[in-house]
């Protein structure tokens, strides 16, 4: 429940467990450092400035957002946890500016958990490696600017990364921006996709899709080119 009216900046680091709650802070916010296997809460904050936030290769850190409202862009990088947005009881996360989310091998993102965020600028996730991702899992309150997802060298060995749009194929608002995703596996049989109800409004998008196992594609409208190869 910290409130300052400007100025300052907040950088912690090597944190064993973090707790950010009800804060107004007109500051950016910087974390890193995560400690193993802790849960962690970033919830109901109000936040001008940008916020970022990393944990790295070694640690299986759970962070849980919810109920914040960004204005700056939201910077997530994190390795080999798991994050969820949106999150079960907290309320929905609101950012005024550029949402990325950077991820490694093994973190699981479930964004709009329980609630539907809505961001006023671009959504980006970029992985490299294996991983869950789930995107609208709760839908979305809509996106202002373009939605990026690119993921690489994934690599399972058979077992099946899973990238799923609108997993529970809810009702969406249009994304007013481009569309691009580009998912590329080592080898069939290392990539699940499903994209489901996803409309938007500028063309210039393109939707490619490498050695997919398994593709649900279902009610989308989208002014994109796509590519699907390797089923």
């Amino acid at each position: 429940g910290i409130v300052n009216n400007s100025g300052g900046n907040i950088n912690i680091a090597n944190v064993t467990k973090l707790i950010l709650s009800g804060n107004t802070l007109n500051t950016p916010v910087s974390i890193s450092g995560l400690a193993l296997s802790t849960e962690n809460t970033i919830r109901g904050n109000r936040i001008t400035g940008n916020f970022s936030i990393e944990h790295t290769v070694g640690t299986h850190a759970s962070i849980n957002t919810g109920g914040n409202k960004f204005n700056g862009n939201a910077i997530f990088n994190l390795v080999g946890g798991e994050l969820n947005t949106g999150y079960s009881g907290f309320g929905a996360d609101t950012v005024n500016g550029n949402t990325s989310f950077t991820l490694g091998d093994e973190e699981r993102l479930v964004e709009s958990h329980s609630f539907k965020n809505k961001y006023n600028g671009n959504l980006t996730v970029n992985r490299t490696g294996t991983g869950n991702t789930y995107l609208f899992k709760s839908g979305h309150d809509g996106i202002s600017g373009n939605l990026n997802i690119y993921n690489s060298n994934i690599n399972t060995y058979g077992g099946g990364a899973v990238v799923e749009i609108n997993p529970d194929g809810v009702s969406l608002a249009a994304i007013a921006g481009t569309v691009d995703v580009n998912l590329e596996a080592i080898r069939p049989n290392d990539l699940w996709f499903a994209m489901r109800g996803i409309t938007n409004n500028t063309a210039g998008g393109e939707i490619k899709l490498t050695n997919a196992t398994k593709i649900n594609f279902v009610n989308n409208l989208l002014k994109a080119t796509c590519t699907i190869s390797g089923l």
